[in-house]
């Protein structure tokens, strides 16, 4: 049997194969939640998670401070992607297609309000 690839969204390793119902089997990530279309075998159902591809799945860099982002989950329905820097956030989505789409396509600060919020991020003590 072929083994899970990571979640292309959170980076997580644990991936679980379930049986919903008779005859379909479907990939969930435990952390984010991202999830595929259930299929009839498990085999097809993890060949089908290996073979995903999603062109938003990367992150764009923080409009605020340019740091990284990543996908994060309080559970099933919060899920949201925020700047591991100054945790600037998206709002909560169902899915983490979603959220990582709110991110990459959010607007840009005109340079006067970025200027000041970089200035006020600089301030703030750093977060570790």
């Amino acid at each position: 049997m072929t083994e899970l690839k990571p979640c292309p969204f959170c980076g997580s390793k644990h991936i679980l194969v379930d049986k919903d119902l008779p005859g379909a089997h479907c990939v969930e990530c435990q952390d984010c939640y991202a999830t595929i279309s259930c299929y009839p075998t498990k085999q097809n159902a993890i060949d089908a998670w290996n073979r995903r591809r999603n062109p938003m799945m990367k992150l764009k860099p923080c409009p605020f401070c340019g740091g990284e982002a990543e996908v994060k989950s309080f559970r099933e329905d919060m899920i949201f992607a925020q700047c591991k820097e100054c945790l600037t956030t998206t709002n909560k989505y169902l899915s983490p297609e979603r959220a990582v789409n709110a991110w990459n396509t959010r607007y840009t600060l005109c340079s006067k309000v970025k200027h000041y919020v970089l200035d006020w991020l600089s301030r703030r003590p750093k977060h570790d």
